[in-house]
């Protein structure tokens, strides 16, 4: 039997803005210009999304700097917090290089 994905620390977060503002995964893929199965692989940790998560975070109005300290907890398992710490860096990193916000 196939083990169901998980999203990724930053895909919960994705996931449930995208809930907030009534989009689809669909719709956003669209507006950051990628397909919905790439933003899905980022969604669930597969693909870092580098290219993509300044445009997501602007498209649904999210602060990057915001989530590293609420998500560095013990409840993370040392994938989940290296992934999200790299996802971090990568964001903070794509802002310093363009106007991001």
């Amino acid at each position: 039997m196939k083990k169901k994905r998980e999203l990724s620390p930053i895909g919960v977060i994705i996931r449930k803005r995208l809930l907030d503002v009534g989009k689809t995964q669909a719709q956003l893929a669209e507006e950051v210009g990628t397909t919905k199965v790439y933003l899905n692989y980022i969604l669930h940790g597969e693909r870092s999304g580098h290219k993509y998560l300044p445009k997501i975070f602007t498209a649904l109005e999210i602060d990057p700097k915001s989530l590293q300290p609420k998500y560095r907890s013990n409840s993370l398992n040392s994938k989940e917090g290296r992934h999200l710490s790299e996802v971090h860096s990568l964001t903070l990193e794509s802002i310093a290089r363009t106007d991001f916000l």
